[in-house]
């Protein structure tokens, strides 16, 4: 009889173990596309990667000077990853760079091929007299690679068919 109700008492507390980190996990906050400072995750973040990023000469097809820096974040409490740019001196012109966050294979959940500053959960791109801008926070397992997107100038980006140099890609994390 005392054995049985060892085997039993012990039973119980595996299954309620498994049962409150089943429901812990199924209640989990899901921060994929948000605001990594909103949200609070950045408070727990790491930079994991970093890159130089440099202008680029449209007519002479090729890099130009250092302007800045692309960070890749990682935050160990919400398993989320981001990417931020800093530059070194104010944007010369409106819609002037942003910083981008790839899925790690081939698209996103949702089908899309990057969140951007101007993606919901972004600051948004950077525009006239401002120095940095970051993306949404992405599931760390579905990105772990950030860049930076420099435009040709004022009001022209990619979205309007404009040009841009991805620049300032970081290493996978």
């Amino acid at each position: 009889m005392n054995k049985s109700l060892n085997i039993i008492s012990i039973m119980v507390l595996a299954l309620v173990f498994v049962f409150s980190f089943s429901i812990s996990e199924s209640f989990a906050k899901d921060y994929n596309f948000t605001n990594p400072y909103k949200s609070g995750c950045s408070k727990h973040s790491k930079v994991v990667h970093q890159a130089t990023v440099y202008s680029y000469d449209f007519k002479k097809n090729k890099k130009g000077k250092r302007i800045g820096t692309n960070f890749l974040y990682y935050s160990s409490s919400c398993k989320t990853m981001w990417s931020k740019v800093v530059l070194s001196k104010p944007a010369p012109f409106n819609k002037y760079a942003q910083a981008m966050i790839s899925p790690t294979k081939g698209t996103f959940k949702d089908g899309s091929s990057g969140r951007y500053c101007g993606s919901p959960g972004g600051n948004g791109i950077i525009m006239k007299g401002q120095t940095s801008c970051y993306t949404p926070q992405v599931d760390h397992k579905s990105s772990r690679k950030g860049s930076v997107e420099i435009y040709e100038h004022d009001d022209v980006w990619l979205g309007s068919g404009g040009s841009a140099y991805i620049t300032g890609e970081t290493k996978s994390y």
